[in-house]
């Protein structure tokens, strides 16, 4: 009646994502398909990948309980090219020295051909994506939040470029 997919992204809906909880469900094969949960699953508006696809980021799988279901915007291909990420990461409050310090790393890195792998924050995540994007390079946003939540709301132009150019995860 439903394909696996739907049934693990059904399933990771209903058990917020908690793949231990989602295992459960599986396994004590449960029907747990409420009209309610079919049309909250057929009103996402991103991309998703659960970890039965093959593209699904090879990292990932590889991770203690990872995640049985991701949400993306942009090119999910960036997740599995580990060998050219970069994760910069720091300080919603940087000084003047880390602003330098991490426009000349973002820059060099992408100049060299890596993504940039940061959240979406304030502080030094912003400063790494947005010189990557402004040098054509490519960026993966971690978000915290929900997919269609861009965290802080300042960052939304940015967060828009990625999900146009990158990929947000």
């Amino acid at each position: 009646m439903y394909d696996s997919r739907f049934l693990l992204l059904c399933a990771s809906i209903l058990k917020d994502g908690d793949c231990d909880e989602i295992f459960k469900l599986l396994k004590n094969k449960e029907d747990f398909m409420t009209n309610e949960l079919l049309n909250k699953a057929k009103t996402i508006k991103s991309k998703y990948v659960t970890i039965i696809d093959q593209d699904y980021p090879n990292a990932l799988r590889k991770v203690f309980k990872p995640p049985i279901v991701i949400y993306y915007y942009g090119d999910l291909s960036l997740a599995n090219n580990i060998d050219n990420n970069i994760a910069i990461v720091g300080t919603r409050e940087p000084t003047s020295t880390a602003v330098i310090h991490t426009t000349m790393v973002s820059k060099f890195a992408t100049d060299r051909g890596y993504c940039i792998v940061s959240g979406l924050a304030y502080g030094v995540d912003y400063i790494a994506q947005n010189t990557a994007m402004i040098n054509n390079g490519k960026v993966i946003a971690v978000l915290g939040s929900g997919i269609d939540t861009c965290y802080p709301k300042q960052n939304f132009k940015l967060y828009e470029h990625i999900k146009e150019k990158g990929l947000i995860l």
